[in-house]
């Protein structure tokens, strides 16, 4: 895979890059972590603070256009991108995991006194 810079502009604003991108391959469309491992390569930036948006392919051709951002810290990559609804669901599920345990305990606790006082009848 070969990935020719077309255009890159600095975001002050955004604290990030845009680059975009013509991409050589042969065989299947690279997938997005591929790209990004070899943006990372080529201007030595962090995978973690490199972002592709899109990877855009023409039917027959072995190229494709990308749109890809690079932020200056993981702090403003955080504030500025949406979280992906994979990320969201993960989270979430994370959450009502700890809710149910939460709400678990004090039954059992309540169980155990109930079973002490059934004992001693």
């Amino acid at each position: 895979m070969k990935i020719n810079i077309l255009s890159e502009e600095n975001k002050t604003l955004l604290s990030r890059i845009e680059i975009n991108a013509e991409i050589e391959f042969e065989g299947k469309t690279p997938s997005k972590e591929e790209v990004r491992k070899e943006i990372s390569k080529l201007k030595k930036k962090n995978e973690e603070l490199i972002i592709v948006k899109n990877i855009y392919t023409k039917f027959g051709l072995n190229k494709a256009k990308s749109l890809i951002y690079i932020y200056k810290n993981k702090k403003e990559m955080e504030r500025i991108e949406p979280k992906l609804k994979k990320e969201e669901k993960k989270e979430e599920s994370k959450e009502e995991k700890k809710e149910e345990k939460k709400v678990e305990k004090p039954k059992q606790e309540n169980g155990k006194g109930k079973g002490k006082e059934e004992k001693d009848k």
